[in-house]
């Protein structure tokens, strides 16, 4: 669409809008500061076509793109028009058996309900729970990834796990019906596993096919990362709505190091080599950290673990010395040294980016 200045004036004013969707997407924020706008290449004029245009929109605090206002507006009505009791439930921090009931019977009583937890705190198995109590009712558990929505159904043969992208392909004719017609064709319950992942452009999305008179449940870690995309949403909807925490680990027991240290990295707090599972490193050079993962992958763990199949190593960057890139470089010399002509080699392990439903490959 030509702006009325003419063919330059819409190339200016779509790259200041690439620029400012470019950072949002970076910082993962659905909205930028008076300081955000000041650091990008756009200049206070170009600002005020942006809004003229209706391009960004003034917020309390900033200014917001257009398009993210817009879902984040059409989330909140949703959510409120979705509110099955207007009275917010405390979080339920209990013991045993107890925090999984009080879960059970929030979900039961409230919609949108989050259920929150750290890893192997009963999450999926509360929902497993619930839909078994819950006899009637259909219901459809949802995820971000491929592998999350495989765990899920795994855990509750009960009813039909899948990702959301699959869930809106299925469904999507059935936007052109009113919505108490859509219902029809809808399930009455739905899970949102891992929903720290969701960001809002695609919660918007999947908000547009259900109803309003569906039950929305949301599931996952607030400790989490939140989603790459701009948006923040289980934080959000833990804010302002019913949710119950599930606070005991049942994967490892209470002294495990992986227990004790997950809630010392949410202090903020040191790891601590707490038991002959775990051994902290502090290494000040690249060098020297990548010596002691060679130590380790060939003399150490070949003594207890398959270390291609067992041993999996994390690094929180892609670039640099120590990012994803330039390690896999590393482990491939040393696990897989052998001759190649492109990029893989037999025995190399890789990492499936796109879900494949027939051969069952997922992530």
């Amino acid at each position: 669409v030509l702006l009325r200045g003419g063919a330059q004036e819409s190339i200016n004013v779509k790259g200041a809008y690439l620029e400012v969707m470019a950072h949002c997407q970076r910082s993962g924020s659905t909205q930028l500061s008076a300081e955000d706008l000041q650091a990008l290449p756009i200049g206070a004029t170009m600002l005020k076509r942006l809004v003229h245009w209706l391009l960004l929109v003034e917020v309390e605090g900033g200014h917001a793109p257009s398009s993210l206002w817009r879902q984040e507006a059409f989330i909140a009505q949703w959510l409120t028009s979705n509110v099955t009791d207007g009275q917010k439930l405390s979080p339920f921090l209990g013991r045993g058996q107890d925090e999984q009931s009080g879960a059970i019977a929030g979900m039961c009583a409230h919609s949108p309900f989050a259920l929150t937890g750290g890893p192997g705190t009963g999450k999926t198995h509360t929902i497993g729970a619930f839909i078994a109590l819950m006899q009637g009712k259909t219901f459809a558990l949802l995820a971000p990834t491929g592998k999350a929505a495989k765990r899920m159904q795994q855990a509750c043969a009960e009813a039909e796990a899948m990702t959301i992208h699959r869930f809106l392909f299925r469904h999507q004719a059935l936007l052109e019906l009113p919505a108490e017609e859509r219902a029809l064709y809808l399930p009455d319950i739905v899970v949102l596993d891992e929903s720290s992942m969701l960001d809002v452009s695609l919660f918007a999305q999947l908000l547009r096919l259900l109803p309003t008179s569906t039950r929305l449940i949301l599931v996952g870690d607030a400790d989490q990362l939140p989603s790459i995309a701009p948006g923040d949403l289980l934080r959000d909807v833990l804010a302002h709505f019913p949710r119950v925490q599930l606070t005991q680990n049942r994967r490892q027991g209470g002294d495990s190091s992986i227990i004790v240290n997950a809630a010392r990295v949410n202090e903020g707090n040191p790891l601590l080599a707490t038991d002959a599972a775990t051994k902290v490193h502090s290494l000040k050079s690249a060098p020297a950290l990548l010596n002691l993962l060679s130590h380790y992958l060939r003399v150490e763990l070949p003594e207890q673990y398959d270390v291609m199949r067992d041993v999996q190593v994390v690094t929180p960057t892609y670039d640099g010395a120590l990012g994803v890139e330039a390690l896999n470089g590393h482990l491939r010399k040393i696990l897989n040294g052998g001759s190649r002509a492109g990029r893989l080699a037999v025995n190399d392990k890789v990492v499936v980016t796109e879900n494949n439903y027939r051969l069952g490959v997922v992530n």
